[in-house]
């Protein structure tokens, strides 16, 4: 019945999280009684794909035989050790049986990326707030600092400035932009920047314009 090759060693995926991943496993089927055919079940964590994974397989007494079965990891797969195990039942007689079990180390993959929202205007003497949204791209928890700062250093205020995500977890901040009464017309850069507290070198930056609009002609006037 199947057993793992003595010299099989643990093959670890090279990837995780944004992207799919392939890892190959491999087990060695053998059979020591009369000629058999064997129905092969696969047992793998949700949502992962088995490629070359043959649902039968016909065996001759002393035959063995090795399987190669690729799996695919999902994106955003949590980082972690997984367990594919092949059960082999004897379609002669289903109380013969045996398993084999192999295993696949997910690396941790840290990433985080910022959405940002459309460019607004703005009158002078008045606020605005944008809608900013963090997403962890990553396939670990982690927590970011969360910070936004005006080129011409107008007043910035945060909803929220530490945020915990989870995998692929998203979260909106609200960015208020407070632009004084004598801000002349132009354009102002706001910076946003996302840094994880918890892994060195994992952060995202952007940047939006907000456009500071003339005032309205009975401002002026009133001036």
């Amino acid at each position: 019945m199947p057993r793992r090759n003595r010299g099989e060693r643990p093959i670890v995926s090279k990837g995780g999280g944004a992207r799919g991943v392939c890892d190959t496993r491999l087990f060695g089927p053998q059979h020591r009684l009369g000629p058999d055919v064997l129905q092969l079940e696969f047992d793998a964590p949700a949502n992962w794909g088995l490629l070359g994974a043959p649902s039968t397989l016909s065996l001759d007494p002393g035959e063995e035989e090795t399987l190669f079965i690729t799996v695919t990891v999902p994106p955003g797969m949590t980082a972690g050790t997984y367990t594919l195990t092949l059960l082999a039942t004897s379609i002669n007689d289903p109380t013969q049986q045996g398993s084999a079990s192999a295993t696949t180390r997910v690396t941790p993959i840290n990433a985080v990326e910022i959405l940002l929202p459309e460019s607004q205007g703005i009158i002078p003497g008045t606020t605005i707030s944008y809608q900013v949204t963090l997403v962890n791209r990553g396939n670990a928890q982690d927590t970011f600092e969360f910070t936004a700062s005006s080129a011409q250093r107008f007043s910035v205020k945060l909803s929220k400035e530490l945020i915990n995500l989870a995998p692929q977890e998203r979260e909106t901040v609200t960015v208020t932009l407070q632009v004084p009464a004598d801000a002349t017309p132009g354009r102002d850069v706001l910076t946003f920047t996302a840094t994880s507290t918890l892994y060195p070198g994992v952060s995202d930056e952007k940047t939006l314009f907000t456009t500071i609009l003339p005032p309205p002609p009975q401002l002026v006037e009133d001036r």
